[in-house]
């Protein structure tokens, strides 16, 4: 049987702040130029370069302001080399929601540049898909094979033609953290294909990917006749941690959808409004040897179930300690429910954009969860205290600092 791997992620952090502090730092901002070596004073131009001179504990800060397709229909930032167990390769904003990874923004529709040779598309996903000179590049980043122990921190990914991020070569990229970043306006057009659109999309192979405290919302086709196919999460990866993410209405499909492989953890995640699917905020597909989904919050979820499935074969199957607002937990075969709570979840502010999912004083979600030794903080980076219950969903009550609202 496949396990998940627990990642503790504030001494994941921990380690990789420490080990960049001996490694280079290279930055990159709009206004730069590639013929400079990348420093502070005089960074690089785009992404693509920086991405193909690190080495091994090095950083890349992406400066704010607004990143185009760099002449590329494909994904313009597509990454080849391994960074190692102590030496993780980081990509990062300066501030936090800083740097915008745009597909759209000054695209060139006379590129004819097709990155994606080489590429294994799994069923219900393809990066091979054409793209739409109007959207500019099909994905942003690319995570081919030889990809491994990256972080990918902080920033905004849009406007995709089908991805945000996606890893769907053999072998399969590993060990990668995404954190802070906001996934957005991705796959947004009229399209009849069967494959699929996510935010992030990890195929066959992939494996111990992490996903702590990002933002997926507005993904997903506008028309057409597979729209259930577009996700936020895709996922076919082994050993995965969802942790601290907020996926948020419209999306297509599903917040996530595992597949066939899929095993992991879903924790502490907040989920608010029905999704244009047939049921849930989740769906488990195909056979997935280990799920654990705990002290998540779903609110108001489609068809008033929290949990989906199609043709699930699960090898173990927790389903524990949720809170669901205007439904009932669902059901899938193989999984069992328990500890789970009807009731209004109590966010601050679930009704109009921005929204704060913040949890109200009184909320039945505070002090709902079961203890996980491995979600060390909650979505603001605040420490959720060991020992005790957590809270259910992204945010642990009372806020750690005056909210800020970015979710529109």
């Amino acid at each position: 049987m496949i396990h998940f791997k627990a990642v503790n992620i504030g001494f994941a952090l921990f380690l990789i702040s420490a080990q960049a502090l001996a490694a280079a730092t290279y930055y990159v901002a709009p206004g730069g130029d590639d013929a400079n070596p990348g420093t502070i004073e005089l960074p690089w131009a785009t992404i693509s370069q920086a991405v193909g001179s690190v080495a091994p504990g090095d950083a890349v800060i992406l400066r704010d302001g607004v990143y185009g397709p760099e002449g590329s229909t494909g994904f313009p930032v597509w990454i080849t080399q391994p960074g190692s167990p102590n030496a993780w390769i980081v990509l990062k904003a300066e501030h936090k929601g800083g740097a915008v990874l745009d597909c759209q923004s000054g695209a060139n529709p006379q590129s004819g540049a097709n990155p994606q040779s080489g590429a294994n598309p799994q069923s219900g996903a393809n990066p091979q898909t054409e793209a739409n000179p109007q959207t500019g590049c099909n994905g942003y980043i690319y995570l081919d094979s030889g990809t491994a122990y990256w972080v990918f921190q902080d920033l905004v990914i849009r406007h995709g033609l089908g991805f945000g991020i996606s890893s769907n070569s053999t072998p399969a990229a590993h060990d990668i953290l995404v954190r802070g970043c906001r996934f957005e306006y991705i796959g947004q057009r009229p399209n009849d294909s069967v494959y699929g659109a996510a935010g992030v999309y990890a195929g066959a192979g992939s494996s111990n990917f992490t996903f702590d405290g990002n933002v997926f919302h507005d993904i997903g086709r506008t028309s057409g006749l597979h729209p259930f196919n577009d996700h936020g999460l895709y996922l076919h990866a082994a050993g995965v941690s969802i942790v601290n993410n907020i996926f948020y209405a419209p999306i297509s499909g599903w917040g996530i959808q595992t597949a066939e492989g899929f095993s992991g953890l879903i924790a502490h995640n907040t989920f608010a409004f029905p999704m244009r699917n047939t049921g849930g905020h989740i769906i488990l597909w195909g056979t997935n040897p280990q799920v654990t989904i705990r002290n998540n919050i779903f609110f108001n979820p489609a068809g008033a179930i929290a949990i989906n499935s199609y043709s699930l074969s699960a090898g173990g199957c927790a389903v524990d300690h949720n809170i669901v607002t205007g439904g009932s937990p669902g059901s899938a075969p193989g999984c069992s429910f328990s500890y789970n709570s009807q009731a209004d979840a109590g966010l601050v502010n679930a009704v109009t954009a921005p929204y704060d999912f913040h949890l109200r004083p009184g909320s039945p979600a505070i002090a709902a969860g079961a203890p996980m030794l491995s979600v060390t903080t909650d979505f603001d980076g605040a420490k959720r205290l060991p020992g005790v219950s957590p809270d259910a969903g992204a945010y642990i009550f009372p806020a750690a600092m005056a909210p800020v609202a970015v979710l529109h």
